[in-house]
């Protein structure tokens, strides 16, 4: 058996982690995880991002004008005077606002193909120290419910009275 060999990979392991968790951003390095290196995770189709459920930031703001309008026009509604014709400006400032955002889109319909990401937990002893804080305070709060309310003591009361 060549011992040289084993040594080598196992140093050039032990630097692939090194440089993989001191470097987090590099996107050209295999991922570092339970399953050692190597691990490939099968990955979601890339999206864009800042979206839900397939839907941008650009519906969500117009959701959220037309809402606002709509409450705004009812209460002007049941305003009396000249502020009752003040619902249609609001209707056409809503018009123009959303004529703008539809017309003069900031990003292009299709998304840029993004490179694989590789994931490299670096907060992982950060983690479990939180972990066993966590654990602690649960098993120290567990012991206090139990000396004070399931177990409470009961005090004999004086054979006699003043």
């Amino acid at each position: 058996m060549n011992w040289d060999f084993l040594c080598l990979t196992a140093h050039q392991e032990t630097q692939e982690r090194t440089e993989a968790w001191r470097y987090p951003h590099t996107r050209d390095r295999q991922l570092i995880g339970p399953g050692g290196p190597g691990l490939q995770l099968s990955a979601a189709p890339p999206c864009m991002a800042g979206t839900v459920l397939g839907v941008g930031a650009g519906v969500f703001i117009l959701a959220l004008l037309w809402v606002s309008v709509l409450l705004l026009c009812l209460l002007l509604s049941r305003a009396s005077g000249i502020a009752r014709f003040s619902v249609i400006f609001v209707f056409l400032g809503a018009l123009i606002i959303t004529a703008v955002l539809l017309l003069f889109p900031r990003a292009s319909e299709f998304p840029a193909p993004e490179a694989e990401m590789k994931i490299v937990d670096a907060f992982f002893i950060g983690r479990y120290v939180l972990l066993a804080f966590i654990t602690l305070v649960f098993l120290g709060s567990l012991f206090l419910v139990l000396i004070h309310h399931i177990v409470e003591p009961i005090y004999a009361k004086p054979l006699r009275s003043h």
